[in-house]
């Protein structure tokens, strides 16, 4: 989050289940163009933690590169 400079939006950033949590995050690129990202996580003794992430912007680049600093 702090790398790409993206905040969590509504309160997201606390979880409010040990099993699952859904963050909103949201900023600009120097460009001034809005990305918006979600992050929706899964835990489980069985196989750790399932991450599903999208991400949106106007810029495509911009949006493959919150992709890409996670995979």
């Amino acid at each position: 989050m702090d790398l790409l400079s993206l905040q969590p939006l509504e309160g997201t950033d606390s979880p409010a289940s040990s099993s699952t949590h859904t963050m909103k995050l949201s900023g600009r690129t120097i460009g001034g163009s809005k990305v918006v990202a979600l992050a929706k996580m899964a835990f489980s003794q069985r196989s750790g933690v399932t991450l599903k992430l999208s991400a949106r912007s106007s810029e495509v680049e911009a949006a493959q590169l919150v992709l890409d600093a996670v995979a």
